[in-house]
């Protein structure tokens, strides 16, 4: 479970592309085939889908985020219409207070989640709060804290997102359990070596407010199936 440096907040971008880029002003470009794309021209038209997921934190209006979208583009372009060392705070505390309210929001959703992952057969819920389900029963050895383990494993987001996996061709992914989420290490510790179960983890077990990607919501609850191949 690698970590990467979180996103910067949607509003600093715009700043940042206003106070600092010298590109010329945007040029609409031909829509994107998917059939025909290079990969580079894949990885930017990618990078503005994670952009964007990130912005739903922001619950625009459709009238919002149209000003959103000028303020971006005018940044760009460096023609802004209203002076930014005037309206750089108010704008950083608008978007704390939106993405405080989108934190509480999935907090809360994450909760009944967690309710209903908890009553579902055979779940059984730690103290710590993780939702731990066998779906398939190991005959190897149970890992400890210092075990070096090997694993085949897909997380999801509340809706069934994909937002992490390991290569299901590939060899599994090995690495020390001490180095994992507290989730992974109180989970794994309950399997065998063999089997395969279902991890439900409160956000405070996994990535809390910061996760690692715009794919993932601050304070969401992440599903695991994890089959766990070998200890060591």
């Amino acid at each position: 479970m690698p970590r990467i440096r979180f996103p910067l907040p949607s509003a600093l971008v715009a700043a940042c592309l206003a106070s600092t880029l010298g590109a010329p002003a945007a040029v609409l470009a031909d829509e994107l085939d998917p059939l025909k794309a290079t990969a580079e021209q894949s990885a930017v038209y990618t990078m503005g889908l994670l952009q964007a997921r990130e912005l739903h934190s922001m619950n625009f209006t459709d009238d919002e985020f149209a000003l959103y979208a000028e303020g971006l583009s005018d940044g760009y372009s460096k023609q802004p219409k209203l002076p930014l060392n005037r309206w750089l705070g108010p704008a950083l505390r608008a978007e704390h207070g939106r993405k405080r309210a989108r934190i509480v929001e999935e907090q809360r959703a994450s909760e009944a989640f967690l309710a209903y992952a908890a009553a579902e057969p055979g779940a059984r819920t730690l103290e710590s709060g993780l939702v731990f389900t066998e779906l398939e029963p190991g005959r190897g050895a149970h890992p400890s804290p210092d075990s070096i383990v090997s694993v085949h494993y897909y997380g999801t987001v509340r809706d069934g997102t994909v937002v992490e996996r390991s290569d299901e061709k590939g060899d599994p992914v090995r690495f020390a359990l001490r180095e994992a989420s507290a989730c992974w290490q109180q989970g794994l510790q309950l399997m065998r070596a063999g089997g395969r179960a279902k991890l439900v983890c409160p956000a405070v077990l996994v990535y809390g407010d910061r996760p690692p990607s715009p794919v993932v919501t601050p304070g969401a609850v992440l599903t695991y199936e994890i089959e766990l191949h070998a200890v060591q």
